[in-house]
């Protein structure tokens, strides 16, 4: 299987788009490593990541014992970085990421439990029956007692 040249990779996209999300935001203000993973809904290795990708033109800056993330004072050179941003090939529509649970339905023989939370999180799901652990079991005398032979 071949890839056109001329398209991009949704994924690519789509981390195009938040690139360019938090640059806009940044040109607004200053924005803290904790606002920033809020902000494109993402852990602090990821923030990590977008940072280390915007080296040239985001500074950090302690403030008050925070760290500040903001665009540097080169204007030229963050517009430049925007007007790059543009010139990329075109991308392919975004498909939307296979949800585990939705991947849990197709298959009856996975079992799992998900928590009331208003916070995204991944879901593993295992393929065996959910069952206690058995050392955790006998601790707390859920199963009767193995004789050994």
């Amino acid at each position: 299987m071949s890839r056109s040249r001329y398209v991009t990779p949704s994924r690519t996209a789509e981390r195009i788009e938040r690139v360019r999300k938090l640059i806009l935001a940044l040109q607004v203000g200053e924005l803290s490593r904790d606002e920033i993973g809020g902000l494109l809904a993402i852990g602090p290795s990821g923030v990590r990541k977008y940072m280390d990708d915007l080296r040239g033109i985001v500074e950090s800056v302690h403030v008050h014992g925070q760290l500040i993330c903001r665009l540097t004072s080169d204007t030229v050179k963050v517009a430049a970085y925007l007007a790059s941003l543009d010139e990329k090939a075109s991308a392919c529509p975004i498909k939307p990421r296979a949800c585990a649970l939705t991947i849990a339905a197709r298959d009856p023989s996975r079992h799992f439990h998900v928590m009331v939370d208003d916070a995204e999180f991944p879901v593993r799901l295992m393929r065996k029956i959910p069952a206690p652990d058995p050392v955790l079991a006998r601790f707390f005398n859920l199963v009767p007692a193995q004789v050994w032979a």
